[in-house]
């Protein structure tokens, strides 16, 4: 620091401010402090000048009954030795003041001391002593009209600029733009009502870089002094844990906490304002089957380009907030049920024209609901949400509006779902049938979603190994009951097996696969069978388990 500057400051300062250096007992305790040091306040104050002060300690200066009284010299020593703040209001000092006395380390065996007269308007408040510390990043002289007259060094450090690049220029040649009409104001309010103003802006740095500092000022008749602390750090930090604590780190959207807060302000506009708001749920068709066939990684990527495309297809006004695993919600103020079903559209349309580059096409249901007077968000939710299951039971991949009673377009699933007539009470067989459906199910959501070859043929041969398995383990449980058709039922599992192996491997085999296999699978060998034959043994089975 430019110590010229120091000096210059310190004596100008409203305040009485020293430096002492403790004195010591051979024991090591403190008990007493020689002045190192005074400006020309503290000489007022003491009536003496500083050459008559300096080098004599404190109990030479001031009266040993002023020291003893109320123990406050013996609490002052204290804390000196243990390098601890002291801060009291003291009275005794000099006749009729009240002093408010300030004691900090600094170095060594060195420490500071503000005096304040408390009974002195010209010292204004508390600030002062902050104003005052030591411990300040960066100091500076300003003119009323906002220009830097002189700065310190440390300036240098924090924002590029040298010392020379920055005395005599404007503030605003250094501050951010959007800053600059807030620092006018603040300087204005300066001159005009004096004492400690603190400010926080910002400053592009000569690298480029925005600095956040915070600011103490104090005017006089013709300048004003300001310290100033960098925060950019804390700055950042803090805006990286509103961040973290809004944001979904997968997708980059808005999760579920954010749109929990958000959800309450946009329903009070929309009652205060009288305008409409609406919602989008989203639910993304069979996310299960990509992490079970691709694994999880790819299904991240999945999560995060559905996110993307969605979010490209609202509005500036409007935002997209992941709530689950793979649901979304998308809140539209100012947009009524109409313009809802539009962007839901758009959004629909988006993953249909983009489909993923490894998993191929990934679709996603769409409910859509128009706020409600009164409504609150569980209701509203609820409302869109059933919308969503709706369009899934619809076949999928299909915007709904809340309240319809038929889907938008007529649309019948090619998956297979379980039927509680099916269950037959086993719990090894009806494991093995739900798990038959699910393999069923993996395998035609590869085929139209566009999936490569080895990964529909890798899931083929899962489907022939579990069905071997199950019709052998079927035929087990059977052998232990009076089922009177058991060697029919072992025939008919002959012979699905063989055509399944048959009618796969033709499938495999042509260029264009075609959708035999998939039917023969569904119709013959998974539903057909079920309902067919399998239902015919569930009587007999033994008791126990019916």
């Amino acid at each position: 620091m430019n110590q010229p500057m120091v000096d210059a400051f310190f004596e100008k300062a409203p305040v009485a401010f020293a430096v002492f250096r403790t004195v010591f007992y051979d024991s090591g305790h403190a008990v007493d402090a020689e002045l190192l040091t005074a400006n020309l306040p503290f000489q007022v104050l003491f009536r003496k000048k500083a050459d008559e002060m300096i080098g004599h300690c404190v109990r030479e200066l001031v009266s040993s009954a002023a020291l003893s009284q109320d123990e406050w010299g013996r609490r002052a020593l204290s804390a000196i030795e243990g390098r601890r703040l002291f801060d009291e209001v003291v009275s005794g000092l000099f006749p009729e003041k009240s002093l408010r006395v300030k004691l900090f380390p600094l170095f060594d065996d060195q420490f500071g001391c503000i005096l304040r007269d408390l009974g002195t308007e010209a010292l204004l408040r508390d600030e002062v002593e902050g104003f005052l510390a030591v411990s300040l990043d960066m100091f500076m002289i300003g003119s009323q009209d906002g220009r830097f007259l002189k700065v310190n060094r440390q300036f240098e450090t924090v924002i590029g600029y040298t010392v020379k690049e920055m005395e005599g220029h404007y503030f605003s040649d250094f501050l951010h733009p959007d800053d600059v009409e807030l620092t006018k104001i603040a300087l204005g309010s300066l001159i005009k009502d004096g004492g400690i103003q603190k400010l926080v802006n910002r400053l592009v740095a000569k690298n480029g870089q925005i600095k956040t500092l915070e600011w103490r000022a104090l005017p006089t008749e013709s300048v004003f002094y300001a310290s100033a602390r960098d925060i950019s750090d804390q700055v950042n930090k803090e805006a990286q844990l509103r961040k973290e604590a809004e944001i979904d780190p997968l997708t980059g959207l808005f999760n579920r906490h954010y749109l929990y807060q958000r959800i309450q302000q946009e329903i009070s506009l929309s009652e205060k304002r009288g305008t409409p708001v609406s919602m989008i749920a989203v639910d993304i068709d069979h996310f299960k089957y990509v992490n079970d066939i691709w694994g999880h990684p790819v299904g991240d990527e999945v999560l995060e380009r559905t996110a993307s495309l969605m979010k490209a297809a609202i509005r500036g006004t409007d935002f997209l907030a992941r709530i689950g695993g793979e649901e979304f919600v998308a809140l539209l103020p100012g947009t009524d049920a109409e313009g809802a079903l539009t962007v839901a559209r758009k959004m629909h349309r988006s993953l249909n024209d983009h489909p993923h580059p490894r998993v191929g096409k990934v679709t996603a249901s769409f409910g859509v609901a128009l706020r409600d007077i009164g409504e609150d968000f569980l209701q509203w939710y609820k409302r869109a949400d059933e919308a969503v299951y709706a369009a899934k039971r619809g076949g999928r991949n299909r915007v709904v509006l809340a309240g319809e009673t038929t889907p938008e377009t007529q649309s019948v699933s090619i998956y297979m779902a379980w039927n509680p007539e099916w269950d037959s009470k086993d719990p090894t067989i009806d494991a093995q049938h739900r798990e038959l459906i699910d393999i069923g199910n993996h395998l035609v959501f590869l085929a139209v979603s566009g999936a490569v070859a080895h990964q529909i043929s890798r899931q083929i041969d899962r489907l022939l190994v579990h069905v071997a398995n199950h019709f052998a383990t079927e035929e087990s449980i059977l052998s232990e009951t009076a089922y009177p058709e058991l060697p029919t039922h072992q025939m008919i599992h002959k012979d699905l097996l063989r055509r399944t192996g048959e009618l796969a491997a033709d499938y495999l085999r042509q260029p264009t696969p075609s959708p035999i296999f998939l039917s023969f699978m569904i119709n013959d060998l998974i539903i057909g069978h079920l309902v067919d034959e399998d239902r015919k043994f569930f009587p007999f089975l033994p008791r126990s388990v019916q």
